[in-house]
């Protein structure tokens, strides 16, 4: 332990830079009320049910106040990501870009891990979402810089940190952070090898007993990681109870990590799709949604579906029933005859395509053709 401390005292930053402490009444509402009770901002009134503080205009520097440290409540254990309550920033060179990163409730926050916590922070604030009539509390709230405290925090914060169900899961759990500032496997194994290690030179020459030693330290060493996993499989599994034991099958793929393409594809199912199988080519960013494609592929099986980052001249119509496109701008369907006109097809697709539905992450285009 001597050792991870000196290791974490190395990366301090922050011994001559005062912190910034705001009170929780600094903050205004932009969206929402609230009141103040023991000290702390009681959040209660929703519009459209969210809510929404802002510090107002601020100038703090991102290279030197970094480290987000807040007092916060939810009142229960918010699985969903999109209902936990968010930290957001605008930068002075960007100021019509928001940035957003969720909280799971009272931590410290190394914001220097986010590309978007750079130059100078102009406003910052937070972001709550009603959920069944809970009341969040935002306690006191300060930036500063990196010091042993802080990195002792974030050490044991990652050990312990919950990791909820996702589609990783299925292959692999972590049983906390992805990323630590020391690995808690690390840590334990170096205590079993030295323990293993002192024994040794204090007297245990019999090689028998040096085995069963070490075999007993090193079966200490991976309960203790056990036990987090077990822990964190307890809440999942309580979780999984409470939420998701009553619906069905339909219900928990809505509420899934990919519940809207989920629904919109079901919806291109249930009203356009026939029962014959059909050729459908998927088309989109394969860098930047790689994830929805691949889980559109698999909501539309058993239909024949092709993927591509672009709609090009060597597909031939005769040989295709849909087209669907899967991208952020299907839910902006105000300027239908700019987006037709963005879309990266040629003139003769143009023309060979024909509206059929559409929804968020996703617009499904019919092909005509003359000689199927």
């Amino acid at each position: 332990m001597g050792g991870v401390l000196l290791f974490l005292s190395q990366q301090q930053t922050g011994e001559k830079t005062a912190a910034i402490t705001y009170s929780p009444e600094q903050f205004q509402f932009v969206v929402g009320s609230g009141h103040m009770s023991a000290g702390k901002l009681l959040i209660d009134g929703y519009e459209d049910g969210h809510a929404l503080l802002s510090s107002g205009p601020v100038k703090v520097h991102s290279e030197t106040h970094f480290i987000l440290r807040l007092e916060i409540s939810t009142g229960q254990n918010i699985l969903d990501s999109e209902q936990v309550p968010a930290f957001y920033w605008r930068q002075k060179a960007h100021p019509a870009k928001v940035a957003r990163l969720s909280l799971s409730g009272t931590q410290v926050v190394d914001l220097g891990k986010s590309e978007d916590w750079t130059g100078e922070i102009t406003e910052f604030g937070f972001l709550f979402t009603d959920v069944d009539g809970q009341a969040p509390e935002l306690g006191a709230v300060s930036l500063g810089g990196n010091v042993l405290a802080t990195q002792v925090a974030l050490m044991l914060q990652a050990w312990f940190q919950f990791e909820s169900w996702s589609q990783r899961s299925v292959h692999f759990l972590y049983g906390g952070a992805q990323q630590h500032p020391v690995p808690l496997p690390l840590v334990v194994l170096i205590w079993a090898l030295a323990t293993m290690l002192i024994y040794r030179l204090f007297g245990g020459r019999r090689p028998m007993s040096m085995s069963a030693y070490g075999m007993a330290m090193l079966l200490v060493a991976w309960m203790v990681l056990d036990v987090r996993w077990t822990a964190n499989g307890v809440r999942q599994m309580k979780h999984s109870i409470t939420n998701q034991w009553a619906l069905s099958n339909h219900e928990r793929m809505l509420g899934g990590l990919d519940g809207n393409l989920y629904g919109l594809i079901k919806r291109f199912k249930d009203k356009i799709l026939n029962e014959e199988s059909n050729r459908i080519l998927v088309v989109g960013n394969l860098s930047r949604f790689e994830y929805h494609i691949k889980r559109t592929r698999y909501h539309l099986f058993p239909d024949s579906v092709l993927v591509s980052g672009q709609l090009s001249e060597k597909f031939d119509p005769r040989n295709l029933d849909y087209v669907l496109f899967i991208d952020d701008f299907a839910s902006k369907q105000a300027g239908w005859n700019q987006l037709w006109q963005q879309l990266p097809i040629t003139d003769d697709w143009r023309d060979s395509l024909q509206l059929a539905d559409s929804g968020e992450m996703g617009i499904l285009f019919s092909v005509r053709r003359e000689n199927p």
